[in-house]
């Protein structure tokens, strides 16, 4: 029987495992979404781990001044968790951009996941985090040294690049992100999940409102289309 690329290139199978971390509700729909909708169609196990509930964004889309961000960016990666067919989840309430103050806490929770889910696969952001953001780095650091054999780590990152994504403002160190060794093409159905998905984060996510430079990041990476790993 022909393996789908995605199992062939992780080298994996049914019923076999991926626990996936990532720092903040909609990361999962902007770097792995279609990834996570081929793994679920093709019957992986996959678990997501969201380490934050998104309070200190700056975007606020369609909320008035007295709706509480927190619950409504956990209801909307619900509905992002729903429309890629993830049925096993935590959402953690740690504090957003202040992963780096609880390293202790949170190593001790992610080596706690990870023993009891028992992975064959761990995913989550580049060592840079893409753009620099202290949760991403944190995160990405602390899931990595909780890695040991015979679980492989996977990170997400983003397109061979000649010009480096936008560091952010909140940026602990200067990035340059790992570049892919397995470059996933989305099919048809994968992207309608993935914009399924990014829509639904709607307080982060307006699409007549959105900075250029945020569409420009969609765009130099073809992000709808494509989504990068190191393996």
């Amino acid at each position: 029987m022909f393996a789908p690329v995605i199992l062939k290139s992780l080298n994996i199978s049914p019923p076999q495992k991926v626990l996936i971390f990532m720092p903040h509700p909609d990361d999962e729909a902007v770097f792995l979404a279609g990834t996570i909708h081929q793994l679920v169609k093709n019957k992986i196990n996959v678990k997501i781990i969201t380490t934050t509930r998104g309070e200190a964004s700056t975007l606020r889309y369609g909320l008035n001044d007295g709706d509480n961000l927190a619950d409504a960016r956990e209801i909307e990666l619900k509905k992002s968790f729903k429309i890629l067919g993830v049925k096993d989840f935590e959402i953690w309430d740690l504090p957003d951009g202040g992963l780096i103050k609880i390293k202790t806490k949170l190593n001790t929770k992610v080596n706690e996941s990870i023993k009891n889910f028992t992975p064959n696969i761990v995913v989550t952001l580049e060592p840079d985090g893409i753009y620099g953001h202290p949760d991403h780095i944190t995160l990405s650091d602390i899931v990595t040294k909780n890695i040991t054999k015979p679980i492989r780590l996977v990170y997400t990152t983003v397109a061979p690049h000649t010009d480096l994504p936008k560091q952010s403002p909140m940026a602990i160190r200067p990035v340059d992100p790992l570049l892919p060794n397995l470059i996933v093409k989305l099919g048809f159905f994968d992207k309608i999940a993935k914009i399924r998905s990014l829509r639904a984060h709607q307080t982060q996510f307006d699409f007549s409102h959105t900075k250029p430079q945020d569409k420009n990041f969609f765009k130099i990476n073809n992000l709808l289309s494509y989504e990068y790993l190191v393996i």
